[in-house]
């Protein structure tokens, strides 16, 4: 509960809670062939569209269940107008007359909700506890003044927030397209091309041959005997190949691989989850594990991590809900293979260069956590009453 120069009054006297308007149905029932569609939302807002609609009103989703209750990495609060499909995950809210909805809305956005949740596991929100939550409670008027100054700076910070986000998907993309464009054509923009005949690579330089995965490097099938150390495809950061680290408990079997092997995601292979061991260690069996023998393992790794080869392994997966690549499809793949003097120069440049590029996100994330908790911050004085709007 916020401390309130207001004072607090509980949920289930501020909103009508609607959950009698929820209505699960399974992705493969929700028709997208109508000429009209609406959003269909789920604990973490919007998931889908689906040809009918459960409510048409203006009200506020609150997840019911999930991660996101207590990560908090998501909104807590939904905003949904008009016509829209909720699932059973939300609970659905609508403040009562002379409450300010956007002032609602900021008060239980700001709210710590830790001591309602139930579960471990599966954190989880009942209804009867979300009613007993307390948010700050000023009159109507005072309401609508915070709301409305809260509305226009968050708005500005909204803005902020997204401009740096472009920045750094630009960035990403920027990172891309030079691993692709060093790996593919070298260092030397005025080297004599040809044709390599490979659709996924097109022009490459003259010198250069190439070769399959399976014949550069040896595929490893190898079960660990221990789970010391384990890498999950969690750990491994999607394009650039870095270790977070997290708890992962194995689960089944692993796959052992040494310093210096590359491993390849093999599991939604679109994330590009690719790594250079510096260790011996184990992993998933969703990884491939290729011991580089005519190959240099940084060169490989940046192979791993050239979009167009990324993409052409993605189209070949197989299942719908978890797409997989096949093992023996990587193996078959064509890469580029230039002399290793030349892979370990393309290596260094990467290195260097990515590392320049990682270092400018890295501050502009710092600046993505600055302004999410200066938002925050505002939220929590004005909404209680530390600070009052002028």
């Amino acid at each position: 509960m916020t401390g309130s120069k207001f004072g607090n009054m509980r949920l289930k006297y501020v909103c009508d809670i609607l959950d009698e308007k929820r209505k699960p149905i399974p992705a493969n029932q929700r028709n997208q062939d109508a000429d009209v569609l609406y959003d269909y939302y789920g604990a973490s807002g919007r998931i889908d569209t689906i040809d009918g609609f459960t409510i048409d009103d203006h009200v506020m989703l609150v997840g019911e269940d999930g991660a996101n209750l207590k990560l908090r990495n998501l909104p807590l609060v939904y905003e949904v107008t008009g016509k829209a499909w909720i699932n059973n995950h939300a609970h659905i809210l609508k403040p009562k007359t002379e409450n300010c909805f956007r002032f609602v809305f900021h008060a239980i956005e700001n709210e710590d909700i830790n001591s309602f949740i139930t579960g471990s596991a599966q954190p989880k929100l009942s209804q009867e506890n979300l009613k007993n939550i307390q948010i700050p409670h000023p009159s109507y008027d005072e309401q609508c003044r915070i709301a409305d100054f809260l509305d226009k700076k968050c708005a500005e910070i909204d803005s902020l927030t997204a401009d740096v986000q472009k920045e750094i998907e630009t960035l990403q993309e920027y990172r891309r397209s030079l691993i692709t464009e060093a790996v593919t054509k070298g260092l030397d923009p005025n080297v004599e091309m040809k044709d390599s005949g490979i659709p996924w690579l097109g022009l490459v330089p003259a010198e250069w041959k190439t070769s399959k995965v399976k014949y550069v490097a040896q595929i490893s099938t190898i079960r660990a005997l221990t789970n010391d150390g384990y890498i999950g495809l969690e750990n491994i950061e999607s394009w650039t190949g870095k270790i977070i680290e997290s708890n992962v408990d194995p689960t089944g079997d692993s796959i052992a691989f040494k310093k210096g092997d590359v491993l390849f995601g093999k599991l939604r292979p679109y994330l590009a989850k690719s790594f250079v061991a510096d260790k011996d260690g184990c992993g998933s069996t969703e990884f491939l594990v290729m011991h580089p023998r005519q190959i240099e393992s940084c060169y490989l790794g940046y192979v791993n991590k050239c979009k167009p080869y990324v993409d052409m392994i993605n189209e070949s997966t197989y299942g719908a809900k978890m797409p997989r690549a096949n093992s023996s499809f990587i193996g078959n793949m064509a890469v580029p293979l230039p002399d290793i003097k030349t892979q370990l120069l393309i290596s260094a440049f990467l290195d260097k260069k990515c590392a320049e590029i990682d270092s400018v996100i890295e501050t502009k994330q710092k600046q993505l956590e600055t302004l999410a908790e200066y938002r925050k911050s505002l939220i929590y004085e004005y909404v209680t009453g530390k600070k009052e709007v002028v």
